[in-house]
C-alpha cells in the first residue's frame, strides 16, 4: 500500500502550551481517517500542518512527490454575491486546459443544477457542498476536511455520507460525528495525552475504536495498579535509615526514584478535565405535561405545521427529525411558550418548569462575566438547594479559575455552549427542550451530556444533528416533511428508511409523468394467467393500504406513545408493508401498461 504522507515525530506548542510531542502519522492509498480528540488539543492545527498552511516546530514531514491534495476548512470566506461557477471556476489549476469541464464536473458531483445561483443564498448544507466542489475540482488524492458536519441537516449529513463513502480519493476528516466516522472510516485517531506518542490509532470503524480503547485503558490500570504497589515498597525501603541501606547498591535507589517519576508520569496523562453534567429533574407527579390538538402554523405563506396532534408525557425522550425550516425548532417553541399556534390548542399543565437551550444560544449575555451571568456577581451558585462555591461549579465544566471574570464574547464556541449548560442546570426542569446542544462540543462531553440525558426524569425533547447521540437517549421520533405534516418513529434508522421509501415513490411518480407525456407504446394483450395476476395484484394493493392506515393510526394513538416495544413493531411492521406495496405497484404498472 502506497505512503502517501508521513508525519515523524513532530512537535508543535503555541507559547507555553504544548499541543503534540514526537507525534507520529502515516496516511495510506486508501485510507478513510477519521480524527478525533478534546477541543484545543490540536486537531485543526495537525490538518493545517498536513498541507503546508502550519509550520510544525520540530519532526519531519514526508510528502509523495508530485501528491495532489486539498483542504477543506471548518469556515470558508466567499465573496458574498459571487455565483457558485465563478467560486468553483476560480479554484481551478491554470495546468487545465479544460476548465469549464472541470468546473461543471465538480458542482454536478455536489448536485448544484443552477450553476447562476449566489453564494449569499446558500443554506450551511449547501455551503457545504460548494466547500466540496472546491475541494474535488482539481481531482485530489488525498483531501483533509475539518469538522464538515457543523451546522448540517439531516439531508445535509446524509448528502456528505454517502459522498465520503463512496469517494475513490483518500481523505482525512476531523469530525465529532459519530455516526459519520461509524459508516465512513476505516481507520479512527484519537489526540490525546493520555497516551504514547500523543496518540491511539484503531484499524476499523468507530465501535471497534472504542472496544480496543477500552482494553487500551484496562491494561493502563492495570499496569498503574501494579507500579503503584512496587512504589509503595520502594518507598518503604527508602525510608529506612542510611545503615539499613548501607549495604545497598546505588542503582536500587536510582531505580526507586525512576519508578517514582514513571508513575507520576502515567497518572499525569490520566488526567484529563471532564465536564461534569447533571440536569435535574422536578420530580413532578402529572404524567401528561402538554397536550397538543390540531394545531397549525404558518409563517406568512409557508406552513410550518397543519392539523399536528400528540401528547407530551413524563418520561418520554423525543427526537425531532427534519430538514431546515420544516416545524422543528417551530415545536420547541411552542412547547416553551414563546409562540402561539395559528390554529388548534396547546395545553401546558400547571406551574410547569421549562428549561431551554436554544440554538442561536440568545440568552447569553455576551458582555457579561462569567461570574455576572452565572452567579449575578455573586461568589455562590445554588444547585438542588444547595449552596455551591462559583469556582467549583465553573470547574465541573472545564474553566480555570483565571476565567471567571472572563466575558462570554471572549469564549469561544464549544466554551459558550458549556458555561449556557452551567446556567441551565442551576434550574429544575420538568420538561427539557435541547436545540442543538451539541454544536461545538468535544465527543467526550457530548458522551456526558448522553449520560445525563439518558438519567433525566422529565419529559426531554431534542433537535440534534448528532445522530449518534439522538439515536442514543431518544425512545420516540417525530419526524416532519416540508408538506408541514409530521409522523411517529421508534428508531432514527426507520425515519432514513421511510425517506428512502418517499425517494422511491416520487422517482416512481416522475418516470410515470414523464412515460404519459411520451409516445404511446404499441401494446400487447395479456394472457389469462398475467390477468389473473393483475386482479391478485390490485387485491393486494387495496389490502396493504388498509392495513397500512390501521397500523399508522396505531401509531398516532397518543394512549401508545409511552409503549416504546409497540411503537417499535408498528413501525417495522408499516416499513414491511410499504416496502411490499412498493413491489406490488411496480408489477402492476408493467402488467397495467400491457393490459
Amino acid at each position: 500500500m502506497a505512503v502517501l504522507l508521513n508525519l515523524d515525530k513532530i512537535s508543535k506548542s503555541f507559547g507555553t502550551k504544548a499541543l503534540f510531542t514526537d507525534f507520529c502519522l502515516t496516511v495510506n492509498e486508501g485510507d478513510r481517517i477519521g480524527i478525533i480528540g478534546d477541543n484545543g488539543t490540536g486537531k485543526t492545527t495537525l490538518t493545517k500542518i498536513m498541507v503546508n498552511l502550519e509550520s510544525a516546530d520540530a519532526g519531519n514531514i514526508a510528502i509523495r512527490k508530485n501528491l495532489k491534495t486539498a483542504y477543506i476548512p471548518q469556515v470558508s470566506n466567499y465573496e458574498a454575491f459571487a455565483t457558485v461557477w465563478d467560486i468553483v471556476a476560480g479554484r481551478a489549476t491554470t495546468d487545465f486546459k479544460n476548465a469549464d469541464v472541470k468546473t461543471a464536473k465538480a458542482l454536478s458531483i455536489v448536485g448544484f443544477d443552477d450553476h447562476t445561483v449566489k453564494v449569499n443564498t446558500l443554506s450551511g448544507g449547501w455551503t457545504k457542498r460548494l466547500d466540496i466542489a472546491c475541494g474535488i475540482i482539481n481531482e485530489p488524492e488525498l483531501l483533509i476536511l475539518d469538522e464538515p458536519t457543523n451546522h448540517l441537516d439531516h439531508q445535509a449529513l446524509a448528502w456528505l455520507e454517502n459522498f465520503l463513502s463512496s469517494a475513490r480519493f483518500t481523505w482525512v476528516m476531523v469530525s465529532h460525528d459519530r455516526f459519520l466516522l461509524e459508516r465512513c472510516a476505516n481507520r479512527i485517531m484519537e489526540i490525546n495525552k493520555r497516551y504514547e506518542g500523543n496518540i491511539f490509532q484503531s484499524e476499523g470503524r468507530y465501535d471497534d475504536f472504542l472496544e480496543k480503547r477500552l482494553l487500551y485503558i484496562e491494561q493502563q490500570n492495570k499496569l498503574e495498579a501494579v507500579m503503584s504497589n512496587k512504589v509503595r515498597a520502594e518507598i518503604e525501603w527508602l525510608r529506612r535509615g542510611p545503615k539499613a541501606r548501607r549495604t545497598k547498591a546505588k542503582y536500587r535507589i536510582d531505580e526507586a526514584h525512576n519508578l517514582i517519576k514513571d508513575l507520576a508520569d502515567l497518572k499525569e496523562k490520566k488526567q484529563t478535565s471532564r465536564t461534569e453534567i447533571e440536569f435535574s429533574a422536578s420530580n413532578r407527579k402529572t404524567k401528561v405535561l402538554v397536550k397538543i390538538k390540531n394545531i397549525g402554523k404558518s409563517f406568512g405563506d409557508k406552513h410550518i405545521l397543519k392539523n399536528f396532534t400528540v401528547n407530551f408525557t413524563t418520561g418520554l425522550r423525543i427526537g425531532l427529525l427534519g430538514g431546515n425550516g420544516v416545524g422543528k425548532t417551530t415545536l420547541l417553541k411552542l412547547l416553551s411558550k414563546q409562540i402561539e399556534p395559528d390554529a388548534g390548542s396547546v395545553e401546558h399543565a400547571d406551574n410547569l418548569k421549562i428549561v431551554y437551550f436554544d440554538q442561536a444560544r440568545e440568552s447569553l449575555q455576551q458582555q457579561k462575566t462569567i461570574k455576572q451571568f452565572l452567579a449575578d456577581g455573586n461568589d455562590t451558585v445554588i444547585f438542588k438547594d444547595r449552596s455551591v462555591h462559583l469556582v467549583s461549579w465553573i470547574k465541573r465544566f472545564g474553566f480555570s479559575t483565571e476565567q471567571i471574570n472572563s466575558t462570554i464574547a471572549s469564549l469561544s464556541g464549544g466554551e459558550q455552549a458549556r458555561i449556557l449548560i452551567a446556567k441551565l442546570m442551576l434550574q429544575p426542569a420538568d420538561i427539557l427542550l435541547l436545540d442543538e446542544p451539541t454544536n461545538d462540543l468535544d465527543i467526550r462531553t457530548i458522551e456526558t451530556l448522553e449520560e445525563n440525558l439518558l438519567e433525566f426524569g422529565g419529559l426531554l425533547v431534542i433537535v440534534s444533528h448528532d445522530r449518534y447521540m439522538i439515536s442514543r437517549v431518544c425512545g420516540l421520533f417525530i419526524g416532519f416533511t416540508t408538506d408541514a405534516q409530521a409522523e411517529l418513529f421508534a428508531d432514527y434508522e426507520q425515519w432514513e428508511e421511510s425517506l428512502k421509501t418517499n425517494k422511491k415513490e416520487n422517482a416512481a411518480d416522475a418516470r410515470k409523468t414523464d412515460k404519459d407525456k411520451g409516445p404511446k407504446k404499441e401494446k400487447t394483450k395479456l394472457s389469462y394467467k398475467e390477468k389473473l395476476e393483475l386482479r391478485e395484484v390490485e387485491k393486494q394493493i387495496e389490502i396493504l393500504h388498509d392495513k397500512i392506515k390501521l397500523l399508522e393510526a396505531q401509531l398516532a394513538d397518543p394512549k401508545n406513545f409511552s409503549d416504546y416495544i409497540l411503537l417499535h413493531k408498528l413501525t417495522e411492521e408499516i416499513a414491511a408493508d410499504k416496502e411490499a406495496l412498493d413491489k406490488f405497484y411496480h408489477r402492476w404498472e408493467y402488467l397495467s401498461d400491457a393490459r
